[in-house]
């Protein structure tokens, strides 16, 4: 039902019901009764606030890194898991489910056209990475949690890719 068809029922039902002041006629005020018909239930009209966002991009502070950075793009990025199965695994249908859940490790991919590996700046921590170069700049927050320590980044320059590989703290 749309909310159109709504309107319409609850019209119907409105002019079967008797008016609120016939009703209430010799009875107590302070009386509380309960809905003399459970099947009518008011429906709400649609409200405007719900259809805007909650705040303007005004209201949203910019990062230190937006302010030193201005007028750079965002590169395209990919995240993927890898899966360590076992013959446990395949053959006596482990625990391991496919998801990000059960993941190992993820590989970021980041697609960086007219960079060169000189220009780059990559700060990687447990839960986010930071990348900076003349063109391009990037910040986000990783899904998991990883071991940055143990984690490895490649640079492709021919594809103007890098790749990192961090393991997933379990």
């Amino acid at each position: 039902m749309n909310f159109g068809e709504l309107q319409a029922l609850n019209s119907l039902i409105q002019t079967n019901q008797p008016k609120e002041e016939d009703s209430n006629k010799g009875r107590n005020s302070n009386t509380i009764r309960s809905n003399p018909n459970p099947s009518r239930i008011p429906i709400a009209k649609p409200n405007r606030f719900l259809q805007e966002s909650i705040w303007d991009e005004s209201g949203i502070t910019s990062t230190i890194m937006d302010r030193d950075n201005e007028g750079l793009k965002e590169p395209e990025y990919d995240i993927k898991y890898l899966h360590s199965i076992t013959a446990t695994d395949v053959f006596l249908g482990g625990s391991r489910t496919p998801s990000s859940a059960d993941a190992d490790t993820m590989v970021i991919t980041i697609q960086l056209p007219g960079e060169k590996l000189a220009d780059l700046t990559l700060d990687e921590t447990d839960t986010s990475i930071t990348l900076r170069g003349t063109l391009h700049k990037l910040f986000f927050v990783l899904p998991h949690e990883g071991i940055s320590a143990q984690g490895e980044c490649t640079f492709n320059s021919e594809k103007e890719v890098m790749q990192i590989i961090l393991p997933i703290k379990r």
